[in-house]
């Protein structure tokens, strides 16, 4: 009885498989970047959907990608996150200008 019930065990687990009627799994690639990383002069300021951040010491905030936002905001300017290339996990760089202070802007308004 033992030796009939190992060798259902082994016809069972070593048999032939049989061809399952399912499908390719589906694969669907992300379009556009899944994160940002914002290079720029530490302490700058931006906004980045609807969020606000700063640049740290470091020179550089990495953010994952907000799929409605296509712009940040630097000093009131509307500037594009999809300037750059993406790298190979997605990532797109963002070079962040040091923002004009009023006064220079003022002055150059003058010229």
């Amino acid at each position: 009885m033992i030796i009939a019930a190992i060798a259902l065990n082994l016809h069972l687990d070593l048999g032939p498989r049989m061809q399952s009627k399912s499908h390719a799994p589906v694969v669907t690639c992300h379009k556009g970047a899944v994160s940002y990383r914002f290079v720029g002069t530490p302490g700058v300021r931006f906004t980045y959907g609807g969020d606000d951040y700063r640049i740290p010491i470091e020179g550089s905030i990495e953010i994952i990608a907000d799929g409605r936002s296509t712009d940040y905001v630097l000093a009131g300017n509307h500037l594009p996150v999809n300037a750059g290339a993406l790298d190979a996990f997605g990532t797109a760089t963002v070079n962040v200008p040091m923002p004009q202070s009023e006064g220079e802007s003022h002055a150059q308004a003058r010229r």
